[in-house]
């Protein structure tokens, strides 16, 4: 599971996280407001830390570490 931290929760599947990535665009187009993007945190539970970072990676975000299991 993905969880854009207090925005977003979903499976961990690729065309999720291009989904949240088109809406924050849609957001920042239909609002004139950037998303800051560098402060924002991906967090990741049950998930391979390769396919973890893959998806900060597309999404131009850090990871959010999470301190239980």
């Amino acid at each position: 599971m993905l969880q854009f931290v207090n925005d977003f929760i979903c499976e961990k599947t690729m065309k999720n996280v291009m989904t949240i990535k088109c809406i924050l665009r849609c957001f920042e187009l239909t609002s004139r407001l950037k998303v800051n993007l560098y402060e924002s945190k991906l967090g990741g539970i049950k998930m391979d830390n390769i396919e973890f970072s893959h998806y900060a990676t597309i999404l131009n975000c850090t990871k959010r570490i999470l301190s239980f299991k």
